[in-house]
């Protein structure tokens, strides 16, 4: 069952994202949802450590992670309510 709070809130690198191993359940289940919230906080490069939000339920294509930039503004905060209410 997925749940939308939980310890992987947060992974070491960016490319963890993206991989299955953060996500997938034994027995195959994904955890991931659309509009999770995940810090990545000890990336090689700095850049990339920083707070993401999962667009769509692939999380496996990098493109569907955006960094939520700051913090947030209209413009992201806008993105994020529409993505709350197409869930």
């Amino acid at each position: 069952m997925a749940r939308p709070l939980d310890a992987r809130a947060r992974v070491k690198h960016l490319s963890d994202l993206t991989s299955e191993e953060s996500w997938i359940e034994e027995g195959g289940v994904s955890v991931a949802y659309s509009g999770m919230l995940v810090v990545v906080y000890k990336d090689h490069d700095e850049e990339n450590n920083g707070v993401y939000r999962l667009k769509h339920r692939n999380f496996r294509l990098q493109e569907n992670w955006v960094k939520v930039e700051g913090s947030g503004g209209p413009a992201v905060d806008a993105e994020i309510t529409q993505d709350i209410w197409n869930l």
